[in-house]
């Protein structure tokens, strides 16, 4: 690898400068900004390196939208008979909060060896893969084990078409196994992280109510009911002060875990003080701790994302919102089912005399574990992180107890990336980028010197996965 690495830091300012350009195409899938001009960028970029790209879309419109199309990739290699996707997604969060942004969110504008921009850590740093590609053509001519590429438009808007996209083009994808670098390092102790499998779920909601058909002025409160006042009451619904969601029935099919695996849980650690550092916490929710913060990993969630009503500009604008809506975001486990959350949901908000409360749905599935962590690709990451970073990485493996569900049983239209599990396809995540990179935030960044490393790192995941081909 040492002709490879020292391409790489040869060129270095060539591939910042790439990413660079790539970060100021806005991608902002939510509002349809700027998606398809950004995956045509990409699809020139990975032209560029020695990659046969081009943009797919579903040959069937109603099950697709030519707006945020796939971008595939494929490399073939002279060398070896292996195959590796890597999975990504070109889209991006929207930028608001714009007036906390020290600089605007495309311009990438470097700091203090950070650029700073929207999908400079999830997920546009995908380009490390492609660069890796570029080293070796150019450093010693092939890639050590063929390479396809799958860098999706919607990720952030809930993967809407991926699943019907790879149903369609499943012998185009056929591989050994599949990657992603979206999974950032480990916010406690900064650590690389290798993570087999997806599991887990997710119903992303927003909850919408309207009382008058105007917003109306204070004087009139003695008669006029208050949105925001009603949705509030709405939401504390939900969970109790520690955490517990109170949804009759949410808890009903989770799979509870057995001493065994609590105990395996309970091995991994959290710097917990360096966690509330990190993020100016004076304690932790519901003052978790040791054990059983450990434990609540496992556990389903409901967080509010957002809520809006009424007036929120700066100084004084007195009235009676009358309408007022909330984002929320439901993380689901074993044995939850997107679709029967929903019905609970609905239920437990008309009990409470919330009926009237409409509910829009996001997103909504759920993806188990199905694969090893004694599998190819996630030994060959473990590897490769201990070889670029100089540590070895925590490995998070699904619960050894745990039996994977068979392939049929997984519904294939509900899924992101997990669709490509459908195929029998084993998969793992990892990630480069700072403990706390703001994904999602205000100033998200990727460090210089934290690229470069990825590019590294992805080249070492190829190199690794094709030894023994």
């Amino acid at each position: 690898m040492y002709e490879v690495y020292k391409y790489i830091d040869a060129n270095a300012d060539r591939y910042i400068d790439e990413f660079r350009r790539f970060l100021q195409q806005p991608s902002i899938s939510t509002t349809n900004v700027g998606v398809r001009e950004c995956a045509d960028l990409l699809k020139n970029i990975m032209v560029g390196c020695g990659v046969d790209a081009l943009m797919v879309s579903s040959k069937r419109p109603e099950k697709s939208d030519p707006s945020k199309p796939v971008v595939f990739g494929v490399r073939q290699s002279k060398t070896s008979s292996k195959t590796l996707l890597c999975y990504g997604h070109y889209d991006v969060k929207p930028a608001e909060p714009l007036d906390q942004w020290v600089s605007p969110p495309f311009s990438s504008e470097i700091r203090d060896g950070k650029i700073y921009a929207r999908g400079a850590c999830d997920d546009k740093q995908l380009l490390v893969s492609v660069h890796a590609v570029d080293a070796f053509l150019k450093a010693i001519g092939e890639v050590p084990v063929t390479m396809k590429f799958i860098f999706e438009g919607e990720e952030e808007h809930g993967s809407t078409h991926l699943g019907f996209w790879v149903e369609e083009y499943q012998d185009l994808i056929a591989a050994d196994a599949m990657y992603g670098l979206d999974g950032g390092v480990d916010r406690s102790t900064g650590l690389p992280v290798v993570s087999a499998g997806r599991g887990g779920g997710i119903l992303y909601v927003e909850l919408r109510t309207k009382c008058a058909n105007i917003d109306v002025h204070p004087g009139e409160a003695y008669a006029v009911p208050n949105a925001a006042e009603k949705l509030s009451r709405a939401l504390m619904t939900l969970k109790d002060e520690n955490d517990q969601i109170l949804i009759e029935g949410w808890y009903n099919d989770l799979v509870p875990l057995s001493e065994e695996e609590k105990n395996y849980v309970g091995s991994i650690q959290i710097d917990e003080e360096a966690l509330k550092s990190q993020l100016g916490l004076k304690s932790l929710k519901a003052k978790r701790s040791g054990k059983e913060l450990t434990l609540a990993r496992y556990l389903p969630s409901c967080e509010i994302s957002g809520i809006h009503s009424g007036y929120t500009g700066f100084g004084e604008h007195t009235l009676i919102p009358h309408e007022a809506f909330a984002k929320i975001d439901f993380r689901l486990k074993l044995g939850q089912d997107s679709d029967k959350c929903y019905e609970l949901l609905k239920n437990h908000l008309q009990k409470h005399g919330f009926g009237d409360i409409d509910i829009i749905v996001y997103s909504s599935h759920f993806s188990p574990d199905v694969t090893s962590a004694n599998s190819k690709i996630v030994q060959s990451m473990a590897k490769a992180a201990e070889k670029t970073f100089g540590v070895k990485p925590i490995v998070n493996k699904p619960i050894p107890s745990r039996p994977n569900p068979p392939i049929e049983q997984i519904n294939l239209s509900r899924y992101t990336r997990d669709a490509i599990q459908r195929l029998g396809i084993p998969s793992a995540s990892s990630g480069i980028g700072d403990r706390n990179p703001r994904i999602h935030a205000p100033n998200e960044f990727m460090s210089i010197e934290d690229y470069i490393r990825g590019i590294k790192y992805a080249a070492t995941i190829m190199k690794e996965f094709g030894l023994g081909s």
